[in-house]
């Protein structure tokens, strides 16, 4: 499902993108996500993608909650309390993205970009308690993901970089976007190389971008441990169907 995910949440954001050029609503040099999903009709596409991948997502963070928990039934209250806040987080990210789903930029600014910060924050807190599990002796977890802690450390790192720098290059490239265009009707969206701070626009596009493929390329590493929570599923149909069969046979038998 963490592979389903990506693909879904990835391709759904080329989708929006190409529309996007495709009928001039944006540049086509590094938009932001969000204004991929601005005018219609990508916006109907992009509020699509993003409430299901958000539900996916709501799916893949409960998993990974009721893994931790399964195979820590006696664990340390530390242990407890970072799943749950983990568990949180992942939820509020997963709300934030719906509600930059529903609210577009044109039309509700104050309330897309707070849908965009619980995303992007929260889905950065999320990726640093969960590889912090991945560091602790005291936790199991079926398999050996402390091989991937390392890795899931680097990407939370890179998110909250990415955050920083995309938080003031925004800030500085709108602060010169509004000193040029104060007076006229040209959409930021359409912001070219010869409109005041293009290069700092660049940037901050660039690292939201790169903010959000980590966090997809993030989820991707929980496919092994959530592959066994599927398989023991699995299993367990199977006993039951067994089961349920052994007991029918019982009864002709009997009969």
């Amino acid at each position: 499902s963490s592979g389903i995910n990506a693909e879904y949440g990835g391709g759904g954001i080329v989708i929006c993108y190409c529309m996007a050029v495709a009928y001039g609503h944006v540049e086509a040099a590094f938009p932001y996500i969000s204004d991929t999903g601005t005018f219609p009709p990508e916006s109907c596409v992009f509020t699509l993608f993003l409430n299901c991948a958000a539900v996916v997502a709501l799916a893949i963070f409960t998993l990974k909650y009721l893994h931790v928990v399964q195979y820590n039934r006696q664990c340390s209250p530390a242990v407890t309390r970072i799943n749950t806040a983990a568990l949180i987080t992942g939820y509020i990210a997963a709300f934030g993205i719906m509600v930059v789903g529903a609210f577009q930029e044109t039309n509700v600014l104050a309330i897309h970009v707070a849908g965009a910060m619980m995303a992007f924050l929260g889905g950065t807190v999320y990726m640093f308690l969960i590889a912090s599990l991945g560091f602790r002796q005291d936790v199991n977890f079926g398999v050996d993901e402390r091989q991937y802690a390392k890795a899931r450390l680097v990407m939370a790192f890179l998110s909250l970089i990415s955050f920083v720098i995309m938080i003031i290059a925004t800030r500085e490239a709108f602060a010169m976007w509004y000193q040029e265009h104060e007076h006229d009707t040209k959409p930021p969206q359409l912001w070219s190389k010869e409109d005041k701070g293009y290069n700092v626009h660049l940037v901050a596009t660039a690292f939201e971008w790169v903010m959000a493929l980590d966090l997809l390329a993030f989820l991707m590493t929980f496919s092994q441990e959530l592959h066994i929570i599927q398989l023991q599923v699995v299993l367990s149909r199977l006993q039951i169907i067994s089961s349920s069969y052994k007991r029918s046979l019982l009864r002709q038998v009997m009969i």
